[in-house]
């Protein structure tokens, strides 16, 4: 025993990594998809976590049953929807609009 067998068990654990190799690449591969196509789903994420955070820069227009335009409120707003109503906060005052709200991201 000349230290021969060290060598072969090196040898084992490279031939090891390398039958790893094309595992990962098709890993990666399958999670870049994942991504690729689940962009405008990851974007939406990104955008819900942002809102949640901070709020976004909303206007939000509050209209009559003829259609008129009672209020518009604009701001940055982190808006929680209830059963039947829109809930925010504007200049530190909390807010309830019920009816026909329309909320635009600007």
């Amino acid at each position: 025993m000349n230290g021969s067998w060290f060598f072969d068990i090196e040898r084992s654990q490279r031939s090891a990594w390398k039958q790893l190799i094309p595992f990962g690449v098709v890993i990666l591969v399958l999670v870049a998809l994942c991504f690729i196509c689940g962009c405008q789903d990851v974007g939406i994420t990104v955008t819900h976590y942002q809102s949640s955070w901070s709020g976004l820069n909303r206007t939000v227009t509050l209209y009559s049953a003829d259609g008129s335009v009672i209020k518009t409120w604009v701001g940055q707003f982190k808006i929680e929807e209830g059963a039947s109503y829109f809930r925010f906060v504007d200049e530190g005052k909390v807010v309830l609009v019920s009816g026909t709200v329309v909320i635009e991201e600007n």
